[in-house]
């Protein structure tokens, strides 16, 4: 039980922090619904699945760009983590430059898009990253809940009831997560330093292009029909931002086991249980995420006084589960393509995804069922297509 103890530790203050950051989270969206109308309300959802989106992105390709092998020496790891850092500024130009144009295509507002460039930029140092080589517990959960309570603060009691009011306050969310990221920022900026005399090469510009299409996978696959450019009733909008925000909400697991792939934590786990580091995964992330998610709709539907109906669960369930067996994947067989074959393969699913969504944009079947078809399609063809051609690559020296 002694090598649990900690696990299981970091796992109780994770979850704990988790569910009241969840729960502040419905409470913030079913306030966003009740105080402003319905189109604006659209538009502020879709701005916070944005720039949360832009967020999970840089942190993740901080993630995946260190691919730290969490049985290595603290040194090892910590080199890793400075390469991650390298890797996200020098995608942070692109990455500012799209989500300026997200933001004001949904708000029209200069002051929105200058404050989610910020908070992207300093959340992009995650402080959570460092302290998961050093086998230390996670905070983003802790701090996320305090902003979440903040944000519903602001917008009951503070901020006008306009788009940029509302958005305001949604960018407050972020607030203790970037106060505490202090800490790891100029840790972030000394490794990013050596980008202008290491990052020119054509061999970092396409590593870190690759890097960043998988991170950024999964998000513009689920996230896409919030980019505006689909002629979605104002129902199916609705339906479409419950499944995602409590998809995103039901994945308490996640950022805890992404944490401890970082160090021997997760793998003396797996072995304890007799599992392989995927079922490990893939275990952790459905079970949990369809617990979650039931326990989230009810809330929903309780304070939100809005009926939920058997079909919104069934297709978020499906949807969990899709990212459930692609998120393995991502995370432990991406490695093993050779950058071209990565690059190839995500850009090609991507530019073929949006373009299918942009051609039927219009069209009146374009409704929460095949927009959903479509994204269990896009998720589970990535996994099979990484899994067969990691498995064509051989085998690195050990």
């Amino acid at each position: 039980m002694s090598r649990l103890s900690s696990p299981l530790h970091q796992t109780a203050l994770h979850l704990g922090s988790r569910l009241a950051s969840v729960g502040l989270s419905f409470i913030l969206f079913t306030c966003i619904g009740r105080l402003i109308q319905a189109d604006l309300a659209a538009k502020v959802y879709f701005f916070t699945f944005a720039l949360g989106f832009a967020i999970a992105t840089c942190r993740m390709v901080l993630q995946l760009g260190a691919n730290v092998t969490g049985t290595s020496a603290t040194t090892t790891r910590i080199r890793a983590v400075q390469q991650g850092y390298r890797d996200v500024a020098f995608l942070m130009p692109v990455a500012t430059l799209i989500l300026s144009i997200i933001v004001w295509n949904l708000t029209a507002s200069p002051l929105l898009c200058v404050l989610s460039v910020i908070s992207m930029i300093i959340a992009a140092a995650d402080v959570d990253m460092p302290r998961s080589t050093l086998n230390k517990a996670p905070i983003f959960s802790f701090t996320f809940a305090l902003g979440t309570a903040f944000s519903i603060f602001l917008i009951i009691y503070v901020v006008p009831k306009t788009i940029e009011g509302v958005g305001l306050a949604v960018v407050g969310q972020w607030l203790p997560f970037l106060m505490m990221n202090r800490r790891s920022l100029r840790f972030a900026f000394e490794s990013a330093r050596r980008v202008r005399r290491r990052a020119m090469a054509k061999e970092q510009l396409a590593r870190t292009t690759s890097i960043a299409l998988i991170s950024c996978y999964d998000g513009v696959i689920l996230n896409a029909p919030f980019f505006g450019f689909l002629a979605l009733s104002a129902r199916d909008a609705i339906d479409l931002s419950l499944i995602m925000r409590v998809h995103v909400a039901s994945l308490p697991l996640l950022p805890l086991i992404m944490h401890w792939c970082n160090s021997s934590t997760f793998d003396r786990l797996c072995q304890q249980l007799s599992l392989s580091r995927r079922a490990g995964f893939f275990i952790g992330l459905a079970l949990s995420g369809l617990s979650a998610g039931a326990v989230f709709l009810s809330f929903y539907a309780h304070f939100g006084q809005q009926p939920v109906g058997v079909k919104v669960f069934v297709l978020y369930a499906i949807t969990l589960l899709c990212y459930s067996i692609f998120a393995p994947e991502m995370r432990f067989s991406t490695e093993r393509l050779p950058t071209i074959v990565r690059i190839k393969l995500i850009a090609g699913a991507i530019g073929t995804y949006l373009i299918t969504l942009l051609l039927f944009s219009h069209e009146r079947y374009i409704n929460t069922l095949t927009v959903c078809l479509s994204q269990w399609a896009a998720l589970l063809g990535m996994t099979f297509a990484i899994r067969y051609f990691s498995h064509k690559q051989p085998l690195p020296p050990t």
